[in-house]
């Protein structure tokens, strides 16, 4: 679990091997964990697997599926247990790639490339969102008092 102000996984695809490195090293300077992907289908069989990731970063054009459709397949992941921040990233300066990405479960749109401090920035807030879905989680499923499982949570674990 993520703990505000923590280092993240994070899983980054972008076709262009430029691209990783750069972002890799923008985002390892502050400690997170940066897995890169070329392709989005590997990157969604690995968060499927790995709930430890908690941010997606994802260019809009890929090789094998469409970053958007990354996006929508990887919204199904995040439910109300796992918390998984999606930003969408592209080159293109047309405004409905944004509220696409958007429409499609991203949480966030950034172009590409992108400012360091912006990207910072919106790692950080992805980090406080996380954070925040992780304590409600918490909360929803815990009793504040023994910390046990509360009645809804005992019920989906037995079924």
């Amino acid at each position: 679990m993520a703990i505000y102000g923590a280092a993240m996984r994070i899983a980054l695809v972008d076709p262009s091997r430029t691209v990783q490195r750069a972002m890799r090293n923008l985002i390892a300077k502050d400690g997170h964990e940066v897995l890169a992907f070329c392709e989005g289908k590997p990157a969604l069989e690995y968060i499927s697997n790995a709930p430890t990731v908690a941010t997606l970063i994802t260019s809009v054009q890929l090789p094998d599926i469409s970053g958007l459709e990354l996006c929508s397949e990887a919204r199904k992941l995040a439910s109300s247990r796992r918390p998984l921040v999606i930003i969408v990233m592209s080159s293109s300066e047309e405004f409905g790639v944004a509220v696409k990405a958007l429409d499609n479960g991203a949480d966030d749109f950034i172009h590409k490339p992108p400012f360091a401090e912006e990207l910072r920035a919106r790692l950080r807030a992805a980090d406080r969102v996380t954070s925040m879905q992780h304590t409600l989680i918490r909360f929803a499923m815990t009793d504040s008092l023994t910390g046990l499982l509360n009645r809804r949570a005992f019920f989906e674990q037995a079924s």
